[in-house]
């Protein structure tokens, strides 16, 4: 099995479609493909590999499978060779379509790149759940922006998404008036502080940072149960001490719903 996507640019496929068109049987394509695969092993590794850019097609030589079945030995095989260039030489990569988020879910990036994304802010989110990176680039998008490297809307007043790879502390920007569901979950987070222009939270925003250790609330949001959404800061187990401020009346569902809280301080009323 023949895992292209891991060999070829995209032009290479429309070469071979048109080489392999030409032959009689079979057995005559897979050698011209394998053939073709010889040539460009010869070539610097620059010049015959860009991951991640190429088309959702993979080649068999003498061996049946499916997509999926490529998809499942292309994982297998980053386990057993995790050293292996083509695996550990991509830090940074350019992307033109959401959908090919799908390729880097088990790949750390330095920076991930996406040019001209108009897709909607929740699939967009869900795309880069997968994603293991330390910062992002937004280009030539009318509907989103990249501030200090973390996703934004355009203009500026939604967090879609935090780089999972991110670690340390970091300071919501002023302005900012919604952090979307999921945003910073399973993150490297230690310590968050949430702007006082923020007025609304998604479900699970902070679920899964097992480093945040604090939380310093903004002035924002009184009521969580409404404006917090379900299980904010669910399974933050490094989240020992909290203590809530006295303009925060109710908190959400689940807040703190696994985490291993040792004390929680609650204002009066």
């Amino acid at each position: 099995v023949l895992d292209l996507s891991v060999s070829l640019k995209s032009e290479d496929f429309a070469k071979l479609d048109f080489v392999t068109a030409k032959c009689k049987t079979k057995d005559e394509a897979r050698e011209r493909i394998a053939e073709y695969m010889l040539q460009k092993e010869q070539l610097p590794n620059h010049q015959r590999c860009i991951f991640g850019m190429v088309d959702e097609a993979y080649h068999y030589i003498g061996a049946p499978g499916t997509r999926e079945d490529g998809i499942k030995r292309n994982k297998e095989l980053r386990k057993i060779y995790p050293q292996h260039p083509c695996f550990q030489d991509v830090k940074n990569v350019t992307i033109n379509n959401a959908d090919q988020l799908c390729f880097f879910n088990d790949v750390s990036l330095d920076c991930l790149q996406l040019n001209g994304c108009n897709i909607l802010p929740g699939a967009l989110r869900s795309r880069c759940n997968v994603v293991k990176v330390k910062q992002y680039k937004i280009c030539n998008s009318s509907i989103y922006c990249d501030v200090g490297g973390v996703i934004f809307t355009e203009d500026r007043k939604i967090l879609i998404s935090y780089p999972k790879l991110r670690e340390g502390h970091y300071d919501i920007p002023d302005g900012t008036e919604t952090i979307w569901a999921d945003a910073f979950s399973d993150g490297l987070i230690s310590s968050v502080k949430i702007a006082d222009s923020v007025y609304d939270i998604g479900d699970r925003a902070f679920s899964g940072c097992k480093h945040l250790e604090n939380i310093e609330f903004g002035k924002g949001i009184t009521n969580y149960s409404h404006y917090g959404r379900t299980r904010t800061f669910s399974y933050c187990t490094s989240l020992k001490s909290v203590t809530i401020p006295e303009w925060v009346k109710s908190l959400s569902s689940g807040m703190f719903v696994g985490c291993r809280l040792e004390s929680l301080t609650l204002p009066d009323g």
